[in-house]
């Protein structure tokens, strides 16, 4: 008997892999499950038509692959990061409570001390939607408002600079504000926290981070270019992969869980854009992602 992803829906004659290949379909990773109860096996299959020399359908290949162990090793990886960043929260509410007492019972204190108090507070803020993110079976909540990507960018680069300094690396803020968008300002937080923290993260010889930003037509575009190690073209391909890590990054234990990039990109896409990556080994990385409708922003902050 063959079922559908979910284990449980049979599937119909014109979903059957070998029917669909026999039609004339093509398909790639087309997941299917043999059996049921424990000796159920799951497939990934694949189907190129072939044509005779007049161009009519003359056969079918069909490849089956049984990934039956990694859909259980990827299940029980989820649980584990379920697991973790269930016990992740405890702490980090801590936290955020007493940075909340300290900053509303320390009128007295130094300017200094505040602003790095807001620094804990925001980043703390932003982990804990990081941990109800991986925790959440349901998509990432999505608030978009009128808000000020500048002064985003400069709340993550303040946050980056303790890292920045510790791996001896130069950031450079090439984003002239004010600049406008319409978006989830917490979520745009997040991606630019992540982008920027990876540019620090895998430049360990030291080096600069740069991001820059300008807008195209009705587009806002930005880019966080490292001089880091780079990657090869293997390692671009995967690189928004969920839980991917890079040769050289797990030889030289920089820290990580591989989710980053695949968290950046869909907060990217739920704004409706785009992300793409460029590398080379030794020469560094540069992200660009396009944030679209900024002139129309404009307008509404105008008109506000």
């Amino acid at each position: 008997m063959l079922f559908g992803t979910d284990k449980v829906s049979p599937l119909g004659a014109e979903d059957r892999p070998v029917r669909r290949a026999v039609l004339g379909g093509s398909f790639t990773d087309y997941q299917i499950w043999v059996g049921s109860d424990d000796r159920a096996r799951a497939f990934s299959t694949t189907a190129r038509t072939m044509k005779d020399a007049d161009g009519n359908y003359d056969g079918a290949v069909i490849a089956f692959h049984d990934i039956t162990d990694m859909l259980a090793a990827l299940a029980a990886k989820d649980d584990f990061v379920a697991r973790v960043s269930h016990e992740f929260r405890i702490p980090l509410s801590s936290i955020l409570g007493y940075a909340s007492l300290i900053m509303d019972d320390g009128q007295d204190l130094p300017a200094e001390i505040t602003s790095s108090l807001a620094v804990i507070e925001r980043n703390a803020e932003r982990l804990l939607g990081l941990v109800n993110d991986l925790l959440a079976t349901k998509s990432m909540m999505f608030r978009p408002a009128p808000t000020d990507f500048a002064q985003l960018v400069a709340h993550s680069l303040a946050a980056a600079a303790p890292a920045a300094i510790t791996n001896a690396v130069t950031l450079h803020n090439s984003v002239e504000g004010p600049m406008p968008v319409v978006g989830d300002a917490g979520r745009i937080g997040q991606l630019l926290d992540n982008l920027i923290s990876n540019a620090i993260k895998y430049s360990p010889d030291g080096g600069t981070v740069t991001v820059r930003a300008w807008t195209e037509g009705e587009d806002l575009l930005c880019t966080i270019q490292d001089t880091g190690i780079g990657m090869n073209n293997a390692e671009q391909a995967e690189a928004f992969t969920r839980f991917f890590r890079a040769d050289l990054a797990l030889q030289r234990a920089i820290p990580g869980l591989g989710l980053g990039l695949r968290i950046t990109k869909s907060i990217v896409e739920m704004h409706g854009g785009t992300i793409s990556l460029q590398s080379a080994p030794g020469a560094g990385t540069t992200i660009r992602f396009t944030l679209p409708d900024s002139v129309y922003t404009h307008r509404v902050l105008q008109d506000r």
